[in-house]
């Protein structure tokens, strides 16, 4: 199978949104978000998100110019009020800051308004883990979520990271608050396949494996129950109207390119230092650690294997897939 050096992807992605407007440093940012999602097993959060990406710029819905308002309502507290802005190089900025305020006051909070979508949160999460902090990321999407038995989408899937250091290395954990993710629905719609199980409702309430009827009903909250929903709402008042966003059920422009992207990213760190002795936190997470993964052969550190992937496709470079083909013939078109 034939194998593509990370250079050569990064270059086409570069290049594809540069002809768009965007500088260099952001293109590299985004690329860097997509081509990690790829290589760590997250193909719907990976490069196929360019031709998503070019198709906002096209449409006028963002904007290839990095630009925020910095607003500091708080001493630990920033805001960044964007104007439809590229999400992936504002978030590594927004995990920056945020981790940085916690190494001031102990802790710090990142609010980002109206930037486009932020993609796979494991990097921005990674990223401040790296420098000490514990952090804990997440972000509303458009309305792709709903109330079981209900069959009206008014929650995002609406993902969370959080990250904290490990020794020589960091822990990090990155799911969907919803059963599957959008993009596996979308992919199954395009391959004519079902799911193994209701992941989703009809626009009857009914529980569905159908894609075409998922997409019109709704996909179920994360463990299928109520519970999972209160999680889900959970992240999007946080991402939403705690910090100034709008409300989740009215969030446009993650997705399609009908809307300029009106939604919230959250970030929060911890200084885990401000809170007691860092080698005695680490002690205490390895034995748990340890004592959950010899309770059961399933678990295991969360991010380990997959970092591996990451750091094998920047070695090796990346195997061809059709995804990759994609990418290549959008760059040359």
């Amino acid at each position: 199978m034939r194998r593509i050096p990370f250079e050569v992807l990064e270059g086409c992605i570069l290049e594809t949104l540069e002809r768009r407007g965007v500088a260099p440093g952001d293109g590299r940012a985004t690329a860097r978000v997509l081509l990690e999602a790829e290589a760590r097993g997250y193909p719907v959060q990976g490069v196929r998100r360019v031709a998503e990406i070019c198709a906002f710029l096209d449409r006028g819905q963002l904007s290839p110019r990095i630009s925020f308002e910095r607003l500091e309502p708080a001493p630990a507290v920033r805001v960044f009020r964007c104007e439809a802005a590229l999400g992936h190089p504002i978030a590594f900025q927004a995990s920056a800051t945020a981790a940085d305020l916690a190494r001031s006051y102990g802790v710090g909070c990142v609010a980002v308004l109206g930037a486009g979508h932020i993609g796979y949160l494991t990097p921005y999460a990674e990223q401040a883990a790296e420098t000490g902090v514990f952090c804990f990321v997440t972000t509303t999407s458009s309305p792709a979520v709903s109330l079981p038995g209900a069959g009206t989408p008014l929650l995002g899937t609406n993902p969370l990271a959080y990250a904290f250091p490990l020794g020589d290395g960091v822990l990090c954990a990155d799911f969907a608050t919803a059963e599957v993710s959008r993009g596996e629905v979308l992919e199954r719609l395009q391959d004519g396949t079902r799911f193994d199980r209701d992941v989703g409702a009809g626009p009857d309430g009914a529980p569905s494996r159908d894609p075409a009827e998922i997409l019109r009903g709704g996909l179920l909250p994360m463990g299928g129950n109520r519970k999972g929903a209160l999680v889900n709402l959970l992240l999007s008042t946080l991402a939403g109207p705690l910090v100034g966003g709008v409300a989740n059920h009215e969030v446009l422009g993650t997705r399609w390119p009908e809307a300029r992207p009106n939604k919230t990213d959250f970030f929060l760190a911890l200084d885990i230092a401000a809170f007691g002795e860092p080698a005695v936190f680490e002690a205490r997470m390895r034995s748990l650690l340890g004592a959950l993964t010899g309770s059961s052969p399933d678990f295991h550190v969360p991010g380990r294997h997959s970092r591996a992937l990451w750091q094998a496709a920047l070695r090796d470079g990346f195997e061809e897939t059709a995804d990759l083909r994609d990418l290549l013939a959008l760059a040359s078109a």
